[in-house]
């Protein structure tokens, strides 16, 4: 009996483990996130382990028209709390396992000024995953990851608004 539960509790931690070790944790890491609108504008995102964050916005049409170009740019450090929520974020999307593009490969020339373009940029020791997405093929994605999406457009949107 007594082996018998040992033999289940050593089983249990090697599963235990097995599962854990599947998600890759983020110790350092570079994080980007780019969304725009050709010919539009366009926002980046770059976040890394430092906790250094990054935000350009660049309004090219208008920038365009006034014959100018002036990016707005803000920098910072991210809290304790900000940097975990990307790490979990991040960990649980998966990016090392999806595609490097989506929605590229149709009819990419009728909708092409309108169409948000999102990217996302990961680089780790061991990855380097760059992923380019047309916004019309959203709706081919897990939850986590377009949970990451949206994470990255507020926290870019909150701060150029500070």
């Amino acid at each position: 009996m007594k082996t018998l539960k040992n033999s289940s509790l050593i089983m249990l931690s090697l599963l235990a483990i097995a599962l854990s070790s599947c998600q890759p944790k983020l110790a350092k890491f570079s994080y980007l996130f780019s969304m725009e609108s050709v010919m539009n504008y366009k926002i980046i995102l770059t976040i890394d382990s430092d906790k250094q964050y990054r935000i350009e916005e660049q309004r090219i049409f208008e920038d365009k028209s006034e014959n100018k170009k002036e990016p707005i740019i803000v920098e910072g450090v991210l809290t304790d709390v900000q940097l975990e929520a990307f790490k979990v974020a991040i960990e649980k999307s998966r990016l090392d396992k999806m595609h490097d593009s989506y929605g590229f490969e149709e009819d990419a020339e009728s909708n092409k000024d309108r169409d948000l373009i999102y990217q996302v940029n990961l680089e780790t020791p061991d990855i380097q995953k760059y992923i380019s997405i047309r916004q019309t093929h959203t709706k081919l994605f897990d939850q986590s990851f377009i949970d990451l999406l949206k994470l990255s457009s507020n926290f870019a949107d909150k701060k150029l608004k500070d």
